[in-house]
């Protein structure tokens, strides 16, 4: 079987194929769309054709039936859906023949034949530079194969082609088409190079440099805290000391109380002399890191880089 045979035969079973997937998906109506059929049956006695056809359409997907696909075949024929309706009416003739319904099948092929003279045809043209991996052309909305893209049936009216493909800018185009055997073109030519994102550029990992002068400053501050920590104890340990004195001038027989204040005196003192030894230890630290640390000169731009950032070369 030719190619542009193959295409809208193809086209009908993909049709077929989605309304039989649709009918899956969802609870079958028939007496909607018995309902629907009616009316578009008296819409075609009236002549009224564009107004029947959805009804059809309708009415095969809550319920596809041979009949309706036939009555919906004459209806495209009628506004002028040549391409749409021959797909219709050849698989009508292929499910008739099974059924054993030579009636249909004689009707179906007649009108099928009929039609095969006044199909109009698009050809979707690639050009060399356009064949990028990953290339995907859309004819109407449905994905065509590579194989499928010459003399291809379609009904007379606007059509639009896309194609898009990883990287590249996407290629969008109309074609209108005629009645009557009329063949177009659509050439898709070289698609352009999508612009990239200029590159974050990453953090800088922290440097020798500025890891030296962290531990400077938490040990200079480390041992600002021990200072004061030491202060502050060594005139608790004095207030204490005055308060023993006070209370026992000549240390014989003390009370209780002078007792307590010249130990609390005493292990004042201990802590505020390790406090202070430990501050001043710290300090010394603190100067020998920030003395040894590299220090960190910022980049500076040459004369002939700032003259070209200045004209915005860059």
């Amino acid at each position: 079987m030719a190619a542009w045979t193959r295409a809208p035969l193809l086209l009908a079973l993909v049709c077929v194929a989605a309304v039989a997937h649709a009918d899956t998906a969802r609870p079958s109506d028939p007496a909607a769309a018995e309902a629907l059929f009616t009316e578009a049956k008296g819409l075609m006695d009236a002549q009224r054709f564009n107004e029947a056809c959805p009804k059809l359409e309708a009415s095969m997907r809550l319920d596809p039936g041979t009949g309706t696909l036939l009555n919906l075949a004459l209806c495209h024929e009628a506004t002028g859906k040549t391409a749409t309706a021959w797909a219709e009416f050849r698989e009508v003739a292929m499910r008739s023949e099974r059924a054993g319904r030579r009636d249909r099948v004689e009707l179906a092929r007649q009108h099928a034949a009929t039609l095969l003279a006044r199909l109009s045809y698009l050809t979707i043209t690639v050009a060399p530079a356009a064949h990028f991996p990953g290339l995907s052309i859309e004819l109407d909305g449905l994905v065509r194969p590579d194989s499928a893209l010459t003399n291809i049936p379609v009904d007379p009216g606007k059509h639009h082609v896309t194609a898009s493909a990883p990287g590249k800018k996407p290629f969008a185009a109309d074609v209108e088409v005629g009645v009557d055997g009329e063949k177009r073109e659509v050439t898709i030519e070289a698609l352009e190079v999508l612009p990239q994102p200029a590159p974050v550029a990453p953090s800088p990992a922290p440097t020798e440099a500025s890891g030296s002068r962290t531990a400077a400053w938490t040990t200079a501050g480390i041992g600002v805290a021990a200072l004061a920590t030491g202060a502050v104890f060594g005139g608790l340990a004095l207030s204490a000391k005055d308060h023993a004195t006070r209370d026992c001038p000549d240390k014989v027989n003390c009370s209780e109380h002078a007792h307590d204040e010249s130990t609390s005196a005493l292990l004042f003192a201990n802590v505020s002399n390790v406090g202070i030894g430990a501050g001043v230890l710290l300090a010394g630290v603190s100067a020998y890191l920030f003395a040894t640390s590299p220090v960190v000169v910022a980049p500076r731009l040459s004369t002939q880089g700032a003259s070209l950032v200045a004209e915005g070369t860059f």
